[in-house]
């Protein structure tokens, strides 16, 4: 009989394709990563405004184009948004087709005019603007 074994000498591993693969990951992580700071708003917390809840707040409404108005349908420029009590609280109602960027705008125009007691909303229907959401989240 004849012996079938062949002798096979090991062969070595190469690692070049192996730093290939890690390269393209290196490339891929690199080029897909985001080193943009955004832009952020300070909000406080429900916690330190416990006590300016018992009081009865005062409601600003926002339309779907901006516009912020009072209780009884009057425009509020930015003389009778200073003119708003600071102590009270201020529960800003935006419209169901508010988008995003419009409420953030007036969140950040009402911060910068002093009102720092103001709490966001449910959205409200256009037709029903008396009868908005209570439920609010504190800012």
């Amino acid at each position: 009989m004849t012996d079938l074994t062949i002798n096979k000498r090991p062969q070595a591993i190469s690692l070049t394709p192996l730093i290939d693969v890690v390269f393209i990951l290196l490339m891929f992580f690199m080029l897909t990563s985001s080193f943009i700071k955004e832009k952020q708003i300070t909000l406080a917390s429900a916690t330190t405004n416990s006590a300016a809840i018992a009081e009865e707040p005062q409601r600003l409404w926002l339309t779907a184009e901006g516009v912020l108005s009072d209780e009884n349908g009057k425009t509020m420029t930015d003389l009778s948004l200073q003119a708003l009590d600071n102590q009270r609280p201020i529960i800003l109602h935006p419209a169901e087709s508010a988008n995003v960027q419009t409420i953030v705008t007036a969140l950040t125009h009402t911060k910068q005019l002093g009102l720092d007691n103001l709490t966001l909303s449910a959205p409200y229907q256009t037709d029903a603007i008396q009868t908005a959401p209570i439920t609010t989240r504190q800012f």
